[in-house]
């Protein structure tokens, strides 16, 4: 998907590829790409990968095998990461 995601919940497909997204509860699939993520919770299933930053508040689990750009970012709230 081309463009960014804002919405409340979002997953994204094995192998699928999006842009930025923004979102309370946000799931990559094995093997799925990503720019930037911003969410309250973030789920990397194994093999994914995100070229921009993650920024989370309450929680982020990866799996195996997952590829980050940058070091995740614990935000204090939502409203720092774009969501308030």
């Amino acid at each position: 998907m081309i463009g960014p995601i804002r919405a409340r919940k979002v997953r994204v497909r094995e192998r699928a590829q999006v842009d930025d997204v923004w979102a309370e509860e946000i799931t990559l699939e094995e093997g799925a790409r990503a720019k930037s993520l911003y969410g309250l919770r973030i789920y990397l299933e194994r093999g994914c990968t995100v070229s921009g930053e993650v920024r989370y508040v309450e929680e982020l689990t990866a799996e195996e095998g997952v590829k980050l750009a940058k070091e995740p970012q614990r935000a204090r709230g939502p409203e720092e990461i774009g969501l308030a």
